[in-house]
């Protein structure tokens, strides 16, 4: 899991970090990636997380496994996504791309606004990234889709671009959140 933290608000890297150390899945290193120093705060949440799968990690170093989620600052994990993420990967050897649905956490802490996704669409993937928030990728096609991408929707054009339907994988369970301003913009087309 990869977090990255240039210019982010300590409190939403924190959190963050806090959904990713509470999973019941075992088995994930969380990157915090970023050219500058941590913030004292996320430092310290870091040190008190007393965990060794938690690291700070240059932005220019690869893959921390062989699976690349990457949430932006702010965004929460169900305790079990990665479970969930891991079982279809761990049931079907030709997966690529997981991705799950998501709803939203308001300004007064509310969740708010699920969306529900669709299964493997790649041509409303063409028109809208409907992957969102919990998309996991193989390692491999985030190392060649990821660095040059100006976007999360770049990267998931280019990184399916060549996959069939076995290959991208819908968990139809809401397993994240990200927070909104409330002022509902985030329900208007991108």
């Amino acid at each position: 899991v990869v977090v990255p933290t240039d210019g982010a608000d300590p409190q939403a890297v924190v959190a963050t970090l806090a959904s990713v150390t509470a999973q019941r899945y075992p088995d994930w290193t969380l990157c915090l990636t970023g050219e500058a120093l941590p913030d004292q705060t996320v430092a310290e949440a870091v040190t008190s997380a007393v965990d060794s799968r938690v690291r700070f990690t240059d932005p220019t170093s690869g893959p921390c496994g062989e699976w690349v989620i990457c949430l932006a600052p702010g965004d929460l994990v169900h305790e079990a996504a990665l479970f969930a993420v891991a079982e279809v990967i761990g049931r079907s050897p030709e997966v690529a791309v997981v991705y799950t649905d998501h709803d939203h956490v308001g300004p007064d802490g509310l969740f708010i606004d699920p969306h529900m996704k669709p299964d493997w669409n790649p041509d409303l993937l063409s028109g809208m990234d409907y992957f969102g928030v919990l998309t996991a990728y193989r390692a491999d096609l985030w190392e060649a889709h990821a660095g040059g991408a100006t976007s999360a929707h770049e990267v998931a054009l280019n990184a399916t671009a060549r996959l069939n339907a076995t290959q991208v994988v819908h968990v139809p369970h809401v397993l994240a959140s990200m927070w909104v301003s409330g002022d509902g913009s985030h329900l208007m087309p991108p």
